[in-house]
């Protein structure tokens, strides 16, 4: 049996149909009503502020301890300095 092109669209089509009105009876239509969608993202936004506050505390402990290891390193003078002097992104 061959189909048109026309009988295969349609076919398509009816089985689109069918799942779209069938599935969502089957799984109950567990929708997130719009109050519970905003408290659920204020609670991740205070979560990501936490977060944000200790990345910030445990990038500057880093930043600490890189520059005491180049203060307290072989290297010379003048390394050190261009090295603890250094802003990121700027290069001679």
């Amino acid at each position: 049996m061959i189909l048109t092109n026309l009988e295969a669209t349609l076919i398509a089509g009816l089985i689109a149909l069918v799942a779209g009105v069938v599935v969502p009876v089957f799984r109950g239509r567990k929708f997130v009503t719009e109050k519970d969608c905003k408290k659920l993202r204020e609670g991740c936004a205070e979560e990501c502020d936490k977060r944000q506050a200790n990345d910030k505390d445990a990038i500057r402990t880093l930043y600490r301890m890189v520059r005491a290891l180049v203060v307290h390193s072989d290297m010379s003078k003048e390394d050190k300095e261009k090295v603890l002097n250094d802003r990121g992104g700027e290069h001679d």
